[in-house]
This record gives structure tokens, sequence and C-alpha cells, in this order.
């Protein structure tokens, strides 16, 4: 867990780097740590997984970089999605699906979205409308298996 935690932290700092030279014109929002897990999923299940999320969004380009770190999962990863709008506990729509996933029931990922104001909205993002969730092969396939709401404090 602690090496998962010191992955995230890392990542996140690596992209928020080139952020800090324009902050009065980049609003940035930034949460190192968002966990994800089975209680989260709607419905939600006892899933033992662990994953972690880390999210930066820079409000200059539009871009939201996140960073998706997992272990113990029950299966081999079958999709990591991008859902919303839902307020945690329900669920929303597919907003965007990433490629190049590893399968392992352990791994990580990093990705981007863009906040185009049309299908995924600034005011949307900023006050907890989306989530990431993680499908696995067998029984988490069809509501995933861990969940996490993207929510700035």
């Amino acid at each position: 867990m602690k090496f998962l935690k010191l992955t995230v932290c890392i990542a996140l700092f690596a992209l928020s780097a080139t952020s800090c030279k324009k902050e009065v014109e980049n609003r940035v929002s930034k949460k190192d740590l968002i966990v994800m897990n089975g209680a989260q999923v709607a419905p939600a299940n006892q899933s033992a997984a662990s994953a972690q999320l880390g999210v930066v969004y820079q409000s200059r380009v539009k871009t939201l970089d996140y960073l998706v770190v997992w272990t113990g999962l029950t299966g081999n990863v079958a999709a990591i999605h991008v859902h919303g709008p839902a307020d945690p506990g329900f669920p929303a729509p597919i907003l965007q699906t990433l490629s190049g996933v590893p399968t392992a029931r352990t791994g990580s990922i990093k990705a981007s979205l863009f906040v185009d104001g049309v299908v995924i909205k600034e005011e949307e993002l900023l006050t907890g409308k989306y989530y990431v969730d993680i499908h696995t092969v067998g029984a988490f396939a069809a509501s995933g298996e861990v969940r996490g709401q993207i929510i700035f404090d």
C-alpha cells in the first residue's frame, strides 16, 4: 500500500511540475490520493482489491491528467473507464475507455482527458460528478471491481 501511495505521489508531481509557471492564468486542481474500492461501485461489492487514483486538472488547457494504480484484482483487467456525470453511489455512462491498459492484476496507467465543455464539463468535474472504474474478467466484468470518485478537496 505504501508503494502505491509513493508511486501516485511521484507521478502526480511530475505531471503537475509544468503547471506552476502561470498559476495566475491557470487554475490547477490536484488530488494525490483517491481510494478506489468495491464499496464505491454501483452496486457495491466485497472485492478486497486495492487501487488508487491521482488527478491533476489544469483549467487553462482544459486537461485532466490522471494516474491509476491497482493491485490484488480478482481477475485480469478487462477495461478502465471514466464515467459521468453521477454522484457517488450512482452509475453513469462511459465517457472515456482507456486504451493500452495492462491486463495484469497489478499495474498502473497514466491518461489524460480533455474537458470539452460539452460532453465533459469543468463544473461537473470540479464538483465530483465523474469517476474512474476498473472492470475485470470474471464476476466483476459488468459493473466493475473498484471505483473511485474524482473529488478535489
